[in-house]
This record gives C-alpha cells, structure tokens and sequence, in this order.
C-alpha cells in the first residue's frame, strides 16, 4: 500500500460545491441485535465499537437483527440529499435475499452476499411520513417477482450512464395495486424527484439539501430458516460460530439538478449490506390440537357442555421455504372423545 500527503495542517480544503445522496439500510427482528462477529451484543476490537449502531431498535453493520422463524423482521431505508447542491431522477434497486445472491449494483453484482436462507415480503413498501421532510417526492414503489431485474441505471461507467449492462434480466414491474400476493415479490425499486417528459425540455423536480425520505418494508422468516450455531471455546474446530444470516443490500443512482441545462449523472452506489439471523435457541414448536369440537354457543371457547365432534379428517403438512403448503406428513381421524 502507499500513501500521499495531501494537505498540512494549518492548510483548509474548501469545498465549493458536493452533489450527495446518502443511502442507508437499517432492520429489526423480534429480538435484541448482535454483532456478526461474535452472535452477542459485544463485539470485538475489529468491529470498531462497543455497541450495536441503534435507530429506535433497528441496527445495521457490524451488528444484526435476530429474529424467530415464523416471525417477522422489517427493514428501513434512509435516503437523504447529503450535499449541499439539489438533486433530482432518483432511484434506488432492492433485491431481496435468497441463497447464491450476489450484490445489486453492476460494480457488485459478481460479488456473493452470502446468504443462507430467504425471507418473505409480507405487505407493500411505504413511505414513513412521521420520519420523512414534508416537501412531496413524488415517489412509486414498483415491485418485481425475480432475483434479477433489469436495473440500467446502476451501469457505473460514466460513458453509458443508465444503458443497459446485463446480459439477461426480467423487465416486468408491478404496482402495489397489481400485486395480489406480497410473497411471490423477490425485488423492488423506489423512484423519486422523476422527471416530467410531457414538457419540452423534460422539468426536473428538485431534491432540497437536507431533506430525508424514510421507507419501511415488513418482511418475515419461514418457519425452514435454520438456526444460527454457537461458538463452543472447547471444541473449535468441531464448532465453530456460524450465524444463519439472509444478506439484504440496495443500491441508487441520482442526477445532480443544474439550473438551466441537463442534470447531471452521479456515479451509483451501493452501501454496506444488512444482516438478519434466527437465534440459536428457537422455540419450541407449536403442538398440534387433539379435540375437534362443537362451539354451541358460539364464543370460541371450549366450554363445557360443547360436544365433540367425531369422523373429522386433521391432516399435517410441512411447510415450504416460501411460506406455501409442502408435502403432508400425517392424518387422523377423530372418535367420539
């Protein structure tokens, strides 16, 4: 490695002008968070802190969420114009996690995330209003069923900015009105400050210095997430810590608004990715009821006095990765008891 100097103290660099979106990646689970490097709430000196980064319960890296199969988890989204010049034509990509990912932006995409399992959108991306400056954006959530959608905008080469860079990928967006189950969704895009091309020249809406957009999106864990494994001090080799993570990262690209001209492109970023683990004690599984009976009057209890019902088929089936119906796993029929 080498180094430069560049400046000497009493020396000052001033910075006329800085066009900056910062994108940030948050999550909470069920549980209290920890840090990927050692599965507690104490890290080590390499993580370069004493606690896990906090936002009212959500963290990021170098901690993560933890929360139980089954159970949900949500992840947040920061964006805010962070240079001191307005922006404009704003767009961030989320692929969802799902084993052999790989990063979102083209300067990523051959990267693995290393995921080990994947969750499961459960409802649309909204806007946090209580948290988000009140000046309008304008912005659409459009939503995708694969783990590869077209995505021209995070092409970094400054010679083909927006131009297509994969070789195959699904160009089929959905609005939150066309989408009938939130489970089959495996990407998503946010637009904001987009441009209006019914005008000539196209009107660029502004992006205000300063002003944060926060975006919310509830997610759960399948009951097949596996479980994380503890580190045994004894037994390293044999045991070593081994966290079941599912890896989530976005990526944007933005313009910088220029009065009286074109806007013009800024380089696409993608910033660290967030983590979600199952713990390494789950709950006991749910047990299976043994009584099928009459609810005579209609209260939802089993009183006494509600009979029994008998010659009732129950039948037992796993459940996918997915959330669906699996294959069965046993019946029985019920008696007069």
């Amino acid at each position: 490695s080498t180094s430069k100097t560049v400046g000497v103290y009493p020396e000052k660099l001033l910075v006329g002008e800085a066009a900056a979106v910062g994108l940030t990646k948050w999550d909470i689970g069920t549980k209290p968070n920890v840090f990927e490097s050692t599965g507690t709430a104490t890290g080590t000196a390499a993580d370069g802190m004493t606690t896990c980064p906090d936002w009212n319960g959500y963290t990021r890296f170098p901690c993560t969420a933890v929360t139980d199969p089954g159970s949900g988890f949500a992840y947040r989204f920061r964006m805010q114009n962070a240079g001191n010049v307005e922006m404009t034509n704003y767009v961030a990509y989320d692929i969802l996690p799902v084993i052999g990912d790989t990063g979102v932006g083209q300067l990523l995409s051959v990267g693995q995330r290393r995921t080990e399992w994947s969750p499961i959108l459960t409802g649309p991306v909204t806007l946090n209003g209580g948290m988000s400056s009140s000046n309008s954006s304008g912005y659409v959530v459009e939503y995708n069923y694969t783990s590869n959608p077209c995505r021209p905008e995070l092409n970094r080469h400054e010679t083909t900015p927006d131009q297509p860079w994969q070789a195959t990928c699904d160009n089929t967006w959905y609005s939150q009105a066309q989408v009938t189950d939130f489970s089959k969704v495996k990407s998503f895009r946010i637009k904001m400050f987009q441009p209006d091309t019914s005008t000539t020249p196209a009107t660029y809406p502004n992006w205000h210095q300063g002003d944060i957009y926060v975006f919310d999106v509830p997610m759960k864990a399948p009951l097949s997430a596996p479980t994380s494994v503890m580190d045994d001090p004894a037994t390293p080799a044999i045991e070593p810590l081994d966290l079941s993570v599912a890896w989530n990262s976005a990526a944007q690209r933005a313009y910088r608004s220029m009065a009286g001209t074109t806007p013009s492109w800024v380089l696409p970023y993608e910033p660290r990715k967030v983590g979600v683990i199952v713990p390494f004690v789950v709950p006991a599984a749910v047990s299976v009821g043994d009584y099928v009976w009459m609810d005579n009057n209609a209260d939802g209890l089993q009183d006494a006095g509600d009979t029994p019902v008998k010659d009732v088929v129950v039948t037992l089936y796993a459940v996918n990765p997915d959330g669906s119906r699996g294959a069965w796993q046993a019946s029985a029929v019920t008696n007069a008891d």
